[in-house]
């Protein structure tokens, strides 16, 4: 049986030992989260798309003490179809605001910093013959820089700090690079940036410059729906199961939640692996000492 955390938790030995019992659950969570995310004080944030709403559950009051910002509009605090959380940092937090058509950028007060408008994106695109410029996925680079999935021309464009355009790669002419259907793209704790493609069950991987690194794909007994990244580890996401891949040991295991809940997203933290299920979320700690 394979171990698939090498990094961190080398005393946690098999994949179903540790995914036996959550050690909490948050209980009461809103119908409708589409998108689960954890800041590394342990809070958790989850995205409620068709409310155009974002919660904060914090972490020092047991999860009980809750804060809510958004509902539907176009004012500073107002969302449309806002479609992505991550908090890749102790200062910030990011929502895609896909209707919008702007990256919002909030602190960990849930208060709005700045915005990215996405119209103005695009006129500094017009040099590089892209004339329509629609994000469906973003991910924060290790300095701040920022990379978009567009999805008229499949191509990710990486931004700046100073919101400059450095580059753009992948697309449908990018060679062994080449994307067909991704709708997501991710990042890990070595900075490679995945592109997430669930229609044909394949992943590619870019470093930081663009350049591409490789494809991986599984022929699981299931279609996963969405990928997560936590330490040297992937994890692909069923709505009843999770696939969970090493990527240096190149092993990977099946694990089965008899429940009927569906599985709707994943994120690794600190001291835990977060499951959010369509009514609560479960805690799952990555030392055998929790």
């Amino acid at each position: 049986m394979a171990t698939l955390f090498p990094s961190r938790a080398a005393a946690q030995t098999e994949a179903d030992s540790l995914f036996q019992a959550p050690s909490k659950s948050v209980l009461g969570i809103p119908e409708g989260i589409t998108d689960l995310e954890v800041d590394q004080e342990g809070n958790i944030y989850l995205l409620q798309t068709k409310k155009h709403r974002i919660y904060k559950f914090f972490e020092m009051t047991e999860f009980d003490s809750i804060q809510v910002i958004g509902g539907k509009g176009i004012g500073e605090e107002g969302f449309n179809f806002p479609s992505k959380v991550t908090v890749p940092n102790r200062q910030s937090v990011f929502i895609l605001d896909q209707m919008n058509r702007r990256l919002v950028q909030l602190n960990t007060n849930l208060r709005v910093i700045k915005d990215i408008d996405f119209l103005t994106l695009e006129s500094k695109l017009l040099t590089a013959d892209v004339e329509s410029f629609w994000p469906i996925s973003f991910v924060v680079g290790p300095s701040g820089e920022l990379f978009f999935l567009n999805q008229e021309d499949i191509k990710i464009y990486k931004f700046t700090t100073a919101g400059t355009l450095e580059r753009a790669f992948g697309g449908v002419d990018y060679g062994a690079g080449s994307l067909s259907e991704p709708y997501d793209i991710v990042m890990n704790s070595a900075n490679l940036v995945f592109a997430v493609d669930s229609t044909h069950q394949k992943v590619s991987i870019f470093d930081l410059y663009g350049t591409y690194q490789y494809a991986l794909s599984f022929p699981l007994e299931f279609r996963w729906k969405r990928l997560s990244t936590f330490d040297d580890n992937l994890l692909f996401l069923g709505e009843k199961e999770i696939f969970l891949y090493n990527i240096f040991s190149k092993k990977g295991q099946t694990i089965r939640f008899e429940r009927k809940e569906k599985l709707v997203d994943a994120v690794g933290g600190k001291d835990f692996i977060y499951l959010l299920f369509e009514n609560q979320v479960d805690l799952y700690p990555l030392s055998s000492q929790k």
